[in-house]
């Protein structure tokens, strides 16, 4: 069975003052390729569809910025296009994402192990988690977690500002269909 797996690293300690900025260049420089790319794609889009052309005709618009050419413990197919450079703030991170083979037990089994079970071994294995409203997550041993203050403003400034966007996204694209 192939699951999926993810691993990202903080390489901030790890670079000069010049790496980072050069870094922080090219990823703003990639940013700007990628977005002139974008538009682009959607402009080859928005001609093909007004010239009511078949889907046979759909334009082909290559959105690739960047080429790796190094070696890694693992096939290109099972890259599965996540490989990121990426900075938050003065931070760096260098995340992956990638497909690997693993045994794992039939569904069959897993039934066969648990039917089993006493009740009292299967508490023990099993964890069973609630999300609510007035408790965020309430543990099936009735453990109860909740956010803490500072998270709960994070996330609602992080919330705050995606309506926000959204809505102009969404007054942008109805000023688009008006004209």
């Amino acid at each position: 069975m192939k699951v999926k797996h993810g691993k990202a690293i903080e390489i901030t300690d790890q670079l000069s003052p010049q790496d980072a900025e050069v870094i922080a260049q090219w990823i703003g420089s990639y940013t700007v390729i990628k977005n002139q790319k974008i538009h682009l794609a959607q402009q080859a889009y928005q001609q093909w569809k007004a010239a009511g052309e078949d889907k046979e005709n759909y334009p082909v618009v290559n959105q690739q910025v960047a080429f790796l050419n190094q070696s890694l413990p693992f096939s290109a197919e099972d890259l599965s296009n996540s490989f990121y450079l990426s900075r938050k703030g003065r931070r760096f991170w260098f995340s992956m994402s990638y497909n690997k083979e693993v045994n794992a037990l039939s569904e069959t089994k897993i039934k066969d192990i648990i039917k089993n079970l006493s009740d009292e071994a299967l508490k023990k294995v099993i964890n069973g988690y609630d999300l609510g409203i007035v408790q965020q997550v309430t543990g099936s041993d009735d453990a109860v977690y909740h956010i803490d203050n500072a998270l709960a403003e994070k996330i609602g400034k992080i919330e705050k500002k995606r309506s926000k966007y959204q809505r102009r996204y969404l007054f942008q694209s109805a000023m688009c269909s008006v004209r």
